[in-house]
């Protein structure tokens, strides 16, 4: 799998954090891996910032839940036969339901959120699809793929005195 690195700041920690995430999903073909940009050749994947209200709850102490939407998108063969349609709509299928299992801790109790620790105060609370997979936009030979995602995180107030959010009710 090629991947296109990012650059820094605090939007761009939390795509460069869904990126190394995403690029290990089981259920990506070999391709590239890109950042708002998807090519015109299959088989390529690509995460997209979406517009939205980030803030979900503010708390007193300046801290709060956050979203953060992104398109995940893939460029995919494409042709009238039926079985490779059904093939690019199963890829979704499953893509959903992995993310859908996320939420949930592995045997041991570990996380299996997206790990924002390199985001300074961040730390993801969940993550859910907000639409099934989709065919964007096609041509004879191949489409584009998408499905929207919400990440939900706690941002933490640096004040040097520590936090309390992790006492709060997720």
């Amino acid at each position: 799998m090629q991947e296109q690195k990012v650059i820094t700041g605090e939007s761009v920690q939390i795509i460069n954090a869904l990126s190394d995430f995403f690029m290990q999903c089981p259920l990506m073909k070999d391709g590239s891996f890109n950042i708002d940009y998807l090519g015109e050749s299959p088989i390529q994947y690509a995460l997209e910032v979406l517009p939205c209200n980030p803030l979900v709850k503010k708390y007193v102490d300046g801290s709060g839940v956050y979203r953060y939407q992104f398109a995940f998108t893939s460029r995919e063969y494409c042709n009238q036969e039926r079985m490779q349609a059904i093939d690019n709509s199963a890829f979704y299928e499953d893509f959903y339901n992995w993310v859908e299992s996320l939420n949930y801790k592995d045997e041991s109790g570990k996380s299996r959120l997206p790990d924002l620790s390199q985001c300074k105060g961040l730390t993801a609370k969940s993550i859910h699809c907000l639409t099934n997979g989709y065919a964007f936009e096609g041509t004879m030979t191949n489409a584009r793929y998408q499905i929207q995602v919400e990440l939900q995180y706690i941002k933490e107030v640096n004040d040097g005195k520590g936090s309390n959010t992790e006492t709060r009710n997720r």
